[in-house]
């Protein structure tokens, strides 16, 4: 239900100075990631573009999209390059100019993750922890719900966009946020975590099993 402040100012992956008001016109998307990131944000990426594919509203008319930038430090041609990439991902007929890949400077960076209520930890260049999730505005730039994970399905995105138009904010029932982390590919430390939470649920179910089994055998004697 809070509005962002449309007066914040960008730029284009072509290099020209946009105000968030001169492009939000219509229910928006707004991926905010960063496009050096290697792991969930391009996967994020991939996956609106091909969720787009998809969804049973028309690009330009219905809705446009925005990806967004949180690294001061990236160009706008790096977001044209990883708009030419993704933009490969959709099959129909998409107009380019509605799905806008922004840069910008700090302030505005802030101003924007301040007003949709995101926040993240910037822990090295080009290097950030952050929530993985998709925001979706109406006309007047009110959050109206947030769609949270690194996959997005169609049907999610149809649904929002339709409350967005009628301008009327939803809870977001998927409240379990995922993160994206740092990768050590010397000491393995992701992979390692992720180890041992599917040995703890191997373990865990085993252990179930087992108890169900034992006492399914006293009842037989």
């Amino acid at each position: 239900g809070e509005i962002l402040n449309l007066d914040l100012v960008f730029r284009d992956e072509n290099d020209r100075e946009l105000k968030l008001k001169d492009f939000i016109k219509k229910p928006t998307l707004i991926l905010p990631v960063y496009f050096y990131c290697p792991q969930a944000c391009s996967m994020m990426l991939a996956s609106l573009a091909s969720a787009i594919n998809q969804v049973p509203l028309i690009p330009g008319e219905n809705y446009q999209l925005l990806a967004i930038s949180f690294d001061a430090q990236e160009t706008p041609e790096l977001a044209r390059e990883a708009k030419k990439n993704y933009l490969k991902l959709i099959e129909k007929d998409f107009p380019e100019d509605q799905w806008k890949f922004l840069t910008g400077e700090q302030k505005s960076i802030h101003g924007l993750l301040h007003g949709l209520g995101y926040g993240l930890k910037k822990t090295g260049p080009h290097m950030f922890i952050h929530p993985n999730v998709l925001v979706v505005l109406s006309p007047a730039g009110k959050v109206i719900r947030y769609l949270y994970g690194v996959y997005f399905l169609p049907f999610d995105i149809g649904m929002a966009l339709t409350e967005a138009s009628k301008e009327t904010p939803q809870l977001s029932i998927r409240r379990m946020l995922t993160y994206c982390f740092d990768y050590d590919p010397t000491k393995k430390t992701y992979v390692f975590k992720a180890f041992r939470i599917v040995a703890g649920t191997i373990i865990l179910v085993l252990a179930v099993f087992l108890f169900f089994l034992l006492r399914k055998g006293k009842h037989i004697k």
